[in-house]
Formats: structure tokens, C-alpha cells, sequence
């Protein structure tokens, strides 16, 4: 059988004693985290893994198990296991949050602090609940990408990036999503899309950091918000950096927030 570090790719660098996990969301890779990562590694031991399906672990993905983002906890919950950390911090951007959050639901004891990166419980506008898109919207989005997948990352990925002045970055990031194989793309956005993980939040008992753009186009500023109130011991950040990945296009912004989140 084979091991959770290499179905993942699990990549471990840095010096220190206290174990920082970074994890990315759909369509991106380990490497999502390239500028960020290395500004932790003297203090931290550094772990960057790539998700079930996407950067180099495509063969990782399975349909039953990757149905929902329940089994990407599952993930990371068995790479946490294998490397034997203790009380782990985490940091996880979109559906890595989200499966950050579901682990440390399932097994409170695992991580000593969660930082959850423009974290959609749910996309889908409801009474009372800003998603940021309604559910014919959501639709629309799925038939695109079910569509012609190729030609839906390079329309959709830069503007969720929200920096047209960086064309060399968007590149960048839409073939990171190309690389993702069209039906792994389809099944993971279904289950990303369509999901509703609110009820779940509040029996997030590990203290939480909510680090929140004030523009991100796939999640809403109210999204952060809602995270805020709904999570027990949670806290809310918001960045002056524009967009969904806060990670490639503010690194050092990102990376002095999560400084000091780390060391409290």
C-alpha cells in the first residue's frame, strides 16, 4: 500500500521543531505557496503536500473517496499521522481551508492553530447567507468548465487572480489548473462548488485565524465574516491585497500576517 507521503507528494523543508502545514486549494499545487513557504522555513518545520488529484498526485484521486472534501481531511489527517507531528499549525487556502477545518473537527486535538485563506463553506447564496454567486450562477460555472475545461481556466482563472497587470503570473496559475486531468476538474468541482459545510464550523474548536481578501471574485469578504462568527475562537484579518490568491500576488503581506499568527 502505498504511503500518504508519496500519494501526496508531501515535501518537508526547514529548521525548526514546530511544524507548519501549508495546503492548497482546487486547481493550484504545492508550488501555489512557493513565495510564501520559505519565509517559515528557519524558524519551522515546513510541510507542503499537493492535494488528491492535482499538481503531481492525480493518481491520488478517487472518485468515492474525493466525492467531497471529507476525504481530503481524510488526506491530511493520514500525512499528519505519518510524519508522527504533534499539534501541527495549518495554513490552507479555498478547499485546503475547508479540509483543514473538517480534520480538525474530526480530531480536535490534532492542530494547535488553523489559518483559513479565502475559505468558502458554501458558494451558493441563501437566505441570511452571502456566497458570493447564486445557485444558476454556480450552474453556469460548472457547465462552462464541463464545457471545454482548458478554455475555462485561462477565461476564469485571471479574473479571480484580480491583477491583469501581472499576465505572466495568470499564465502561471491557469496551467497550473490545466494540469489538472478535465474529469478529476469536473468530479473536484462539483464537490467543491456544490458543497455546504456551515453547519460544520461551529464545533471547530481550534483557535482559527480567518484571512480574508476585500476583493475576491470565487469568495466574498462576507464569507470571511460569516467564518468569524460562526467559529468559536476564530478571528477575522483582512488583507489590502486584491483577489483569490493573496499567496502569489501579496506573498509578503500573507506571509507577515501568518508571522504573527505563528509566533502568539
Amino acid at each position: 500500500m502505498q504511503s500518504a507521503l508519496a500519494r501526496n507528494r508531501v515535501n518537508v523543508t526547514g529548521q525548526g521543531t514546530q511544524a507548519l502545514i501549508f495546503v492548497h486549494g482546487f486547481g493550484c499545487a504545492q508550488d501555489d505557496w512557493r513565495k510564501v513557504a520559505p519565509k517559515f522555513e528557519r524558524d519551522y518545520k515546513v510541510i507542503r503536500y499537493d492535494l488528491s488529484g492535482c499538481g503531481d498526485a492525480s493518481d491520488a484521486y478517487d472518485l468515492e473517496r474525493h466525492h467531497s472534501l471529507q476525504g481530503h481531511a481524510t488526506d491530511l489527517l493520514e500525512i499528519v499521522h505519518e510524519l508522527g507531528l504533534t499539534q501541527p499549525f495549518l495554513v490552507g487556502h479555498a478547499a485546503g481551508a475547508i479540509s483543514g477545518a473538517l480534520a480538525a473537527i474530526r480530531e480536535p486535538q490534532t492542530f494547535a492553530k488553523l489559518a483559513l485563506l479565502g475559505a468558502p463553506p458554501h458558494y451558493i447564496d441563501e437566505p441570511g447567507y452571502v456566497g458570493g454567486a447564486s445557485r444558476t450562477q454556480i450552474e453556469a460555472i460548472v457547465r462552462g468548465l464541463e464545457a471545454d475545461y482548458p478554455i475555462w481556466c485561462e477565461q476564469t482563472v485571471p479574473l479571480a487572480m484580480g491583477h491583469p497587470s501581472r499576465p505572466q503570473l495568470e499564465a502561471e496559475l491557469v496551467r497550473s489548473y490545466q494540469r489538472i486531468e478535465p474529469d478529476i476538474a469536473m468530479h473536484f468541482a462539483h464537490a467543491q462548488f456544490y458543497s455546504d459545510f456551515r453547519s460544520a464550523l461551529p464545533f471547530v474548536t481550534t483557535p482559527t485565524l480567518v484571512v480574508q481578501s476585500p476583493a475576491d471574485m470565487f469568495v466574498p469578504f462576507a464569507v470571511g465574516q460569516f467564518l468569524s462568527q460562526v467559529i468559536p475562537s476564530a478571528e477575522l484579518i483582512q488583507l489590502q491585497t486584491l483577489g483569490h490568491y493573496p499567496q502569489l500576488t501579496g506573498p509578503d503581506e500573507l506571509a507577515s500576517v501568518l508571522h504573527r499568527w505563528a509566533a502568539i
